[in-house]
């Protein structure tokens, strides 16, 4: 069974040994929550239970024993910060991608350490969305959440831990991390005391071709799995559909959407050591080990649909209600309609800024 926790929505497909689809479910969850203006945040219990639903839905519809399911592999939206006590409680809402919040920090960080030595470790540029600003800002904005914080988790990690017990992290889901030797697989002691973040508040890196855990007797119930089926730690969404595409050899890319647009190409360490010197590129681990992708990021692309069909598709809600259809589907046939150049309509999609420059704002042009 394949699982993907996107940002509003979780999917899950089981296939046969033949990689026949057998039986598939999704489970839509609100928007990210916007308390303040860049600040995005969700449940990660919201986002549990819809794994939990969708992962009951596909073994309820597919009428297979649930004994003969062999494992379970997670893909994931990156991030979705989540602290947990040591009792694997959420200690405050998850920080999504989104979130733009950790500016000062990630300015700190370019400061104190610098641009270069952070991107010749981790590939990585600077920026509020990653992992470690954000972690600062919980200890400076609240103190009593970092002091009880056992590990900081990512939200497909919080998932996987809440199905087996097993806390782990992979690869690629760290591809915003400021503090992961892309080199050598494995977390830089050196950035992580210059930013002055204990490496034990932070998860285990596994392979994500690795088992993370198995299902307990807890979640066997909610899940309609059996206790003891494997889950695997899986990894990036994008790296994952990399792979499900067939993009395994250096230099085939991948364009894939959903809230966001993802375009990645596919290295070896050979490449990776050619672009790296560069300092111009987002890298990151692959799912398959030893591999690498170089991303570029449009931030809200599906995400800029779903705004459309809330904020003014009202007549393609009604009508796809009406057909039995998704409104996307009803969107997706006017589109089609449309002669090239959308009659010189422009869309800049920059809806909650970009990656590295938060101040930037989309705009629709006519």
């Amino acid at each position: 069974m394949g699982i993907d926790i996107g940002t509003t929505i979780c999917k899950a497909v089981l296939f046969d040994s033949e990689l026949k689809q057998v039986s598939a479910a999704e489970k839509e969850y609100p928007m990210p929550l916007c308390p303040r203006d860049g600040w995005f945040e969700q449940d990660p219990d919201i986002v549990l239970n819809g794994a939990l639903t969708v992962i009951r839905k596909v073994v309820r519809n597919s009428q297979v024993d649930p004994a003969t399911i062999k494992g379970i592999c997670f893909s994931s939206q990156v991030l979705g910060l989540t602290p947990i006590s040591k009792g694997g409680e959420p200690l405050r809402h998850a920080i999504s991608w989104q979130d733009r919040r950790a500016t000062s920090q990630a300015e700190w960080i370019r400061r104190k350490i610098g641009e270069e030595m952070i991107y010749d470790i981790t590939g990585h540029k600077i920026g509020p969305i990653n992992i470690e600003p954000m972690i600062l800002w919980i200890r400076e904005n609240q103190p009593d959440v970092y002091s009880r914080t056992y590990k900081f988790l990512c939200i497909k990690d919080y998932v996987e831990f809440r199905l087996t017990g097993e806390i782990a992290t992979d690869p690629s889901c760290l591809v915003t991390s400021l503090s992961f030797d892309i080199r050598k697989a494995e977390r830089s002691d050196e950035l992580l005391d210059l930013m002055e973040i204990p490496s034990d508040k932070l998860p285990d890196i596994k392979p994500s071709i690795s088992i993370a855990g198995y299902v307990t007797d807890t979640m066997s119930k909610p899940t309609r799995l059996r206790k003891g089926t494997p889950i695997i730690v899986g990894g990036f969404d994008t790296v994952v559909a990399s792979l499900g595409a067939g993009i395994v050899r250096p230099g085939l890319v991948l364009d894939a959407s959903g809230t966001s647009t993802v375009i990645s190409l596919h290295m070896d360490k050979r490449l990776l050591n050619r672009l790296m010197p560069k300092r111009q590129f987002f890298l990151s681990c692959h799912v398959i080990p030893h591999q690498y992708t170089c991303v570029s990021v449009l931030v809200t692309t599906g995400a800029v649909l779903r705004w459309f069909r809330e904020r003014l598709g009202g007549e393609e809600v009604r009508a796809a209600r009406e057909q039995g259809v998704s409104a996307y589907s009803i969107m997706d046939g006017e589109a089609e309609a449309v002669e090239p150049g959308s009659n010189k309509l422009l869309l800049i999609p920059q809806f909650e800024g970009a990656r590295e420059n938060t101040s930037l704002r989309g705009v629709e042009i006519s």
